[in-house]
């Protein structure tokens, strides 16, 4: 669909935990088309403005409530607004009107990793439900975009900007098995390194 038509029924159902995703397709990060080292290439000859993408997972045992801090890392062309559980906490160049067939604000090229802070009170043990709306500037198909979200554990006495990713947490939950909606998508692996 990719934002052919909605992804749900009421317009922001598909970011729910407990919403239904059996009928999308799974794909390993980076998503996108015109860029190197894609892990799913979508979208190709569709003409769409958005893909939603949902994932699941559980914090470490012993983490939450720990002090440790968690992360939303996102290298993105154009625009995204992510949701945890239902809940929206990260928006950039996203449009006020959240919907299949929205575009980014503002043009933004691809390169360089946005960190964002999950709140801690929407995280839970389980069954936590990351889902992400990438928006692209244009709809033509031949446009480029690409988003590559990652979760991170970040240090709880690391200053300022220093806080890093613990790896342990990273590869366990940031790049594989994320629940696609659309159609015309191409999945390959790819070798990992810090963007796959």
């Amino acid at each position: 669909r990719l934002g052919t038509e909605p992804f749900s029924n009421e317009p922001l159902e598909w970011t729910d935990a407990d919403f239904d995703d059996s009928g999308w397709v799974s794909g390993p990060s980076s998503f996108g088309q015109g860029y190197a080292f894609l892990g799913t290439t979508t979208g190709v000859d569709a003409k769409f403005s958005s893909i939603a993408l949902r994932k699941t997972f559980g914090i470490p045992e012993g983490l939450l409530g720990s002090g440790a801090g968690f992360a939303l890392g996102v290298d993105y062309d154009s625009g995204f607004c992510a949701f945890l559980n239902g809940t929206v906490f990260a928006r950039r160049n996203c449009p006020v009107r959240i919907a299949h067939d929205s575009r980014a604000t503002a043009s933004r090229s691809a390169g360089l990793e946005t960190r964002v802070e999950i709140p801690e009170e929407l995280l839970r043990q389980e069954g936590n439900v990351l889902a992400i709306i990438a928006f692209k500037i244009i709809d033509a198909p031949t446009a480029r975009y690409k988003i590559t979200p990652r979760l991170l554990e970040i240090e709880s006495d690391a200053p300022g900007p220093n806080q890093f990713p613990d790896p342990g947490f990273e590869s366990e939950n940031s790049t594989s098995n994320w629940r696609i909606e659309g159609t015309h998508r191409e999945s390959r692996r790819i070798t990992s390194d810090s963007h796959s």
